[in-house]
């Protein structure tokens, strides 16, 4: 083999050994490219969905926190304000524990107001007129946070990743908010309602104080009291005892039996805000007392519709809804002087539930009792 061939023959070797070289670089990067992609799909299709699932998890807890929290707010029979707020804070964190291992650090729990015209305006600031009994707020936003720097030094609030870890990323922060409000625009109350009146400007003279539940309600055959007081109360005819034929504004009288099972479990029917209804004559105090001494063992609070107008007499007696409250029953007389029986109670801020409430944005009254609902 002459010089020349060599030459060539040694070039083409060495080509074809560095294109042999080239052939395996490529497939070791075909490789690597090919492992990158699967460590992504697996990402994909395992830690993504275990990250909305977990975010789930944390949106119920938050979701169940605000809940509580706003109505145990309402509901608290604490005497001051920032009673009623620990209160809140507890049932926040119990409820919210149950979805989510919730850390609630300062900022996790705020209180707050929000205008019931407008449900995304949620502001630390109270309201100055509005639920005095409170401090001034209606509502309470949850935070659950999901990261290592909550104060959670074991990480149970930290999403972990599965693959990731392998590219370097262990864990996923995330934050889920949600606000929960007592909305006072009641307009109607469908079912358990009970067929008690009471007088608007007595709980208005009730709620000034910002505790409804320290003043004495008393409601006679032939006119209210507040602490011994009729102030301005609409005064009904003699007999009427406090009692309404929840039904129409027609005259009639379903009598003790009706007036019992609405005491016992609740009108089933619906009651509006400006609708009219006849009054109930006829003493049935003595008739529905084993009732009454139920609902005061059990210490029940229920809605009741509140009133400013009184017109007629006797049976054809009528009157206006002007508005709902929570009235807890603590005591009555049924016998002596017919003039001296009463039903003994005291107002509350407790909500109806959100099955039984509705609100429409153009009535904004509705007194002492709201509706329980998530605006965020």
């Amino acid at each position: 083999m002459n010089a020349r061939r060599l030459k060539r023959f040694k070039a083409f070797k060495c080509f074809k050994s560095l294109k042999n070289s080239a052939q395996k670089g490529s497939a070791a990067v075909y490789l690597i490219a090919i492992a990158l992609l699967g460590f992504l799909l697996a990402g994909l299709t395992t830690d993504i969905p275990y990250y909305f699932a977990v975010r789930n998890q944390m949106l119920t807890a938050s979701q169940a926190g605000a809940l509580a929290g706003a109505g145990t707010l309402f509901k608290s029979t604490a005497e001051t304000t920032e009673a009623k707020q620990t209160e809140a804070r507890n049932a926040v964190i119990d409820y919210a524990s149950e979805n989510f291992p919730l850390v609630a650090n300062n900022g996790d729990i705020i209180f707050g107001f929000v205008d019931p015209s407008n449900p995304t305006s949620f502001s630390t600031t109270p309201s100055g007129t509005r639920f005095q009994q409170t401090g001034g707020y209606n509502a309470v936003k949850v935070n659950v946070v999901a990261n290592e720097s909550n104060g959670n030094s074991n990480s149970n609030n930290t999403i972990n990743t599965f693959f990731g870890q392998m590219l370097g990323v262990n864990s996923v922060g995330a934050t889920v908010s949600s606000v929960a409000m007592i909305d006072n625009r009641v307009t109607s109350i469908t079912g358990g309602l009970r067929p008690i009146y009471g007088c608007q400007a007595h709980w208005q003279a009730s709620a000034a104080d910002g505790d409804l539940t320290d003043d004495v309600v008393r409601i006679y055959g032939d006119h209210f009291e507040l602490n011994g007081s009729t102030i301005s109360c609409p005064t009904p005819t003699s007999g009427n005892w406090g009692f309404a034929d929840l039904r129409d504004c027609a005259p009639g009288v379903p009598g003790g039996s009706t007036t019992e099972q609405w005491l016992e479990s609740g009108y089933s029917g619906t009651v509006t805000l400006g609708q009219c209804y006849s009054t109930q004559t006829g003493n049935f105090i003595p008739s529905v007392s084993d009732t009454l001494d139920t609902l005061i063992a059990d210490e029940t609070v229920f809605a009741i519709p509140l009133i400013n107008t009184f017109t007629g007499s006797g049976s054809n007696s009528t009157v206006i809804v002007s508005g709902f409250t929570g009235f807890q029953i603590t005591g009555y007389r049924a016998n002596g002087n017919a003039s001296g029986r009463y039903i003994e109670g005291r107002f509350t801020a407790t909500p109806c539930t959100v099955n039984t409430c509705s609100t429409s944005d153009s009535v904004t009254t509705g007194f002492g009792v709201g509706r329980l609902k998530l605006v965020g």
